[in-house]
């Protein structure tokens, strides 16, 4: 399929917006599009998010990056009560299910309020959507058994300084509803069967787009920038280690050592020295060391 004409957007007011699927798009200022879908609720969906951390920071002046909220049968199953799935193709018709407004209730603990949650965010702009996400998955490490609550979702709302009076207005209209059927369409679209997913293609041109599943080592990323560019893009190289921290606040052991091209020990040496300084404090999880800043 040829994904470069491709594209969904989501337009009107609060209470009344539309879906539609672009056939042509105007031309950007940068070249290349980028979609990554995630599951939100489902680990391995994460997995990809140093490697884009990274694109962005060497990469990022050659595209756009944009986030697609993939519904699989991990989150259908997990809103089941089932202990057990496997990850398979999103489907337009979990949509029905989410329009049960049942599954908007505090009590629910459905794992279909995340996606809805993140989709409510991002009616306040794309910046916005993606400061609540990167909160959203901070708690998804320090709070995974509240993560569904109003509390954490609200508390999310307000780190990523969003209007929380329209945030929660917006939550319980058919607004993010809409929203998230525009990304499952767009799932469709592209034939995107499974989660993590990566999709590049060149705006400025009429070649297919470039789709990549699953978590791979990241020059096999770069290679397809490069494919989806026609040329060797040249890398910027990423700020330094407290300015990292201080932008993106909260990052694992891992994430850092792949960012800086360090091993784990150089790694635990740099961050030990910014503690040491005051600047941040470790924070262990069930899910590894993770490192928070705290200021300076």
């Amino acid at each position: 399929m040829d994904w470069h004409n491709f594209g969904s957007v989501c337009e009107g007011s609060s209470e009344g917006q539309t879906c539609r699927i672009m056939k042509k798009r105007e031309k950007e200022a940068k070249p290349l599009e980028i979609y990554i879908y995630i599951d939100p609720v489902h680990p391995e969906s994460w997995t990809l998010d140093g490697i884009v951390k990274k694109l962005v920071i060497e990469y990022g002046n050659y595209f756009t990056l944009r986030y697609v909220i993939c519904i699989t049968q991990y989150t259908m199953e997990l809103a089941q009560g089932k202990k057990t799935a496997n990850q398979k193709s999103s489907k337009v018709s979990a949509l029905a299910v989410i329009e049960d407004q049942r599954f908007l209730t505090d009590e629910s603990r459905s794992p279909y309020r995340a996606a809805l949650a993140i989709k409510t965010a991002e009616l306040q702009g794309k910046s916005a959507g993606k400061r609540f996400l990167r909160h959203f998955h901070e708690r998804l490490h320090l709070e995974p058994e509240h993560i569904l609550t109003n509390r954490v979702l609200l508390d999310c709302a307000s780190l990523a300084k969003l209007d929380l009076d329209e945030f929660k207005k917006d939550f319980y209209s058919k607004s993010p509803i809409t929203a998230l059927y525009c990304d499952q369409k767009l799932s469709a679209e592209m034939d995107v069967q499974e989660c993590p997913t990566l999709v590049l293609f060149n705006i400025r041109d009429d070649q297919e787009g470039l789709k990549i599943s699953g978590h791979y080592p990241y020059p096999v990323y770069v290679q397809l920038l490069t494919e989806a560019l026609g040329q060797q893009p040249t890398a910027d190289a990423p700020p330094e280690l407290i300015e990292y921290m201080r932008r993106y606040q909260f990052a694992d052991t891992e994430e850092i050592a792949l960012i800086y091209d360090m091993n784990a020990q150089e790694t635990l040496r740099e961050m030990k020295k910014l503690k040491l300084k005051q600047q941040v404090e470790p924070v262990t999880t069930k899910d590894g060391l993770f490192w928070r800043y705290t200021g300076g």
